[in-house]
């Protein structure tokens, strides 16, 4: 393997989960996109010794992100071994590890969409069931980020956005009884594939602040990812109901046919439908049923605090509106 001229090091970050590299002594995320300059950070190892970004300004460098809960990513961890076996004779050759499970931080970093990209199906049909329904429940709220926003902006956007969740709805039980059935977790597959892969979201306002908050969950306490995404999204949405009620009422209407009574009353009995459906798919749908508690709430308002962070269509909600978001969700 002619390795020897690619790198002269490699960062391997053992995050929990996504990772970001941050500024020291800072919580400013600095977020990591194609072509990005490497961002300064400082780690001290083991032995006392720190060491810098700015040590290798000019050397040719490889930084791997990883998670070790992850099955994919560790296939990454022979290639690096077989450098380490090659170079560590190297003077000019330096492996670094950096954790920060000690912090139990999540963040996610950006990258571009490939152009092109083969769906098989095959490869879900061994994937344990609760991750199937978790998976379920994360293409759902990847549609929902991009749809609950501001009525009235594209017709067409909305309607392929209910299309996915109509479709979601009607193949979930199927999905969770068959998985081995090619044709049925084909249509799975390919709502995942639409729910993110930006055709939804040409011309419309998107959320993202129930994925933000989903992801300290998993941070704090492991949760998987699906599961704090049905626990976060009806709460957020009977927080933000008012600012919302438009959209909610469209979303009950075409998808749960919610067509009686007061706007409030169909937005409440749409958030209902919701949560219904993330509990049949055999997920936790509140704080209380994954026993999280009060502490976490606090957390969470803390972190969103220093590091002086806004979410949401409009960047409203803030610490104090995560934590009303998680009140609700208990």
């Amino acid at each position: 393997m002619h390795i020897t001229k690619i790198l002269s090091f490699i960062v391997t970050m053992t995050l929990l989960l996504f990772s970001c590299i941050k500024d020291d002594e800072s919580e400013t995320i600095n977020y990591i996109n194609v072509k990005s300059q490497i961002p300064t950070f400082a780690v001290e190892d083991t032995a006392g010794n720190t060491f810098s970004s700015k040590q290798f300004i000019g050397k040719q460098s490889l930084l791997v992100f990883f998670g070790t809960y992850c099955p994919d990513c560790k296939q990454v961890l022979p290639v690096i071994e077989e450098v380490w076996k090659e170079l560590k004779d190297d003077p000019k050759f330096l492996l670094v590890t950096i954790s920060r499970k000690e912090t139990a931080e999540k963040y996610p970093f950006y990258s571009n969409y490939p152009v092109f990209s083969i769906l098989d199906p095959t490869v879900t049909y061994t994937l344990p069931p609760y991750q199937v329904a978790c998976g379920i429940a994360d293409t759902f709220v990847h549609v929902m980020e991009q749809y609950m926003t501001t009525p009235g902006q594209s017709r067409l956007m909305d309607r392929w956005a209910e299309g996915i969740v109509h479709t979601l709805i009607e193949i979930a039980p199927e999905v969770l009884r068959k998985q081995d059935n090619y044709e049925l977790m084909s249509e799975f597959m390919l709502c995942a594939t639409m729910g993110l892969n930006g055709f939804v979201a040409m011309g419309v306002r998107q959320d993202w602040a129930t994925h933000m908050i989903g992801h300290e969950l998993t941070a704090l306490h492991g949760l998987t990812h699906g599961a704090t995404l049905a626990i976060v999204l009806p709460g957020l949405w009977r927080t933000l109901k008012q600012k919302k009620m438009a959209k909610l009422v469209q979303y009950g209407e075409r998808i749960w046919h919610i067509d009686q009574g007061t706007d409030e009353e169909r937005a409440d009995k749409a958030i209902q439908k919701t949560e219904e459906f993330f509990k049949s798919l055999g997920l936790p749908t509140r704080l209380g049923d994954a026993g999280i508690g009060e502490e976490t709430i606090l957390e969470i308002q803390k972190r969103f605090t220093q590091r002086q962070v806004a979410f949401g269509e409009d960047q409203d909600v803030t610490a104090e509106v995560a934590g009303q978001i998680l009140e609700n969700c208990k």
